[in-house]
């Protein structure tokens, strides 16, 4: 009776993989070429603020608010990757799509300060940060190459 044993070795591969970690990058917002340069624009002023409108920031808030989060996404995504159940650029789109989500629910919370009684009657609504909903839905990720 005779046996065979296959012995494949995936450390080249997972070392590939974790190089990978430190060369690529998740971009999460509002891109000129995919939202166009005035969805971009009215995102700006209003996480800034310019001119008549206050600061509403929904992007960097956001980010600080999930910080943690994303950082223990990233951790599991690295050890999913050293189990090779994922690539590391299936890490960073995890990371960049529960960012965007974070984002979007942001801007959804309704961010003071309330609107000026002019804007809410050429609006029609209260809602701060939503007219039609195309910033909000603008709002994505990019995994890139550092």
């Amino acid at each position: 009776m005779s046996a065979t044993i296959k012995d494949t070795n995936h450390i080249p591969h997972v070392i590939n993989e974790l190089d990978q970690l430190k060369r690529l990058r998740t971009r999460i917002g509002l891109f000129q070429v995919l939202a166009g340069p005035d969805v971009v624009n009215y995102a700006a002023i209003n996480e800034y603020g310019g001119g008549h409108v206050p600061e509403r920031s929904f992007m960097r808030s956001a980010a600080l608010e999930a910080q943690e989060l994303a950082a223990d996404l990233g951790a599991d995504g690295v050890r999913a990757v050293l189990a090779q159940k994922a690539s590391a650029r299936d890490v960073y789109a995890k990371v960049g799509l529960f960012m965007q989500e974070r984002v979007v629910s942001k801007i959804n919370e309704q961010i003071p300060p309330p609107l000026a009684p002019s804007t809410v009657k050429r609006k029609g609504t209260t809602k701060t940060l939503i007219d039609k909903g195309t910033m909000r839905k603008s709002i994505t990720y990019v995994v890139e190459q550092r």
